[in-house]
């Protein structure tokens, strides 16, 4: 008697440890599913902008050509990005987001996608030394490189 309910308590243990582990696992897997997916939509419209613009320029005559040639930016461009974030503060999404919403901007004005990446970085460093939560970088990129700064760019407003 006492035998077998040690084993069923053993078991009934075992079952809600593994229940334990199997939320764990189910919760990391649905976040980097969800990461993975934000990042492809980054890298999505990373491109589109890029293609977009080297059509603009005449870069690209055939749009097949811009999408193959802003592929590779885009994943060079990424790449760079998650080097860049491991010594800042900000993180890869934080700064991958600020790069996607400036892009368009800085490309207008004439920036490469190196000096909009460049330039995003070092706002992501200075926004966080002005205690800044990562969700704002976008917008503060996106106010330095159109010229639109006004209250809510508080890095805008600190360098001009």
């Amino acid at each position: 008697g006492s035998a077998i309910s040690g084993v069923i308590a053993a078991t009934q243990a075992l079952r809600g440890a593994l229940g334990v582990v199997g939320g764990a696992f189910g919760a990391v897997y649905g976040e980097g599913v969800r990461f993975q997916a934000s990042l492809e939509a980054v890298e999505i419209s990373i491109r589109s902008l890029v293609a977009n613009n080297l059509l603009t320029a005449r870069s690209a005559l055939e749009v097949p050509d811009a999408f193959r040639i802003a592929a590779q930016i885009s994943a060079q461009q990424l790449e760079r990005l998650r080097v860049d974030a491991l010594s800042t503060a900000a993180t890869f999404e934080e700064l991958a987001s600020a790069y996607q919403e400036g892009l368009g901007a800085g490309m207008a004005a004439g920036f490469s996608p190196d000096q909009v990446r460049e330039l995003t970085v070092a706002v992501g460093q200075f926004a966080r030394a002005l205690g800044m939560p990562g969700y704002q970088l976008p917008q503060e990129i996106r106010a330095i490189l159109s010229g639109q700064i006004d209250r809510n760019a508080r890095v805008g407003m600190s360098l001009f």
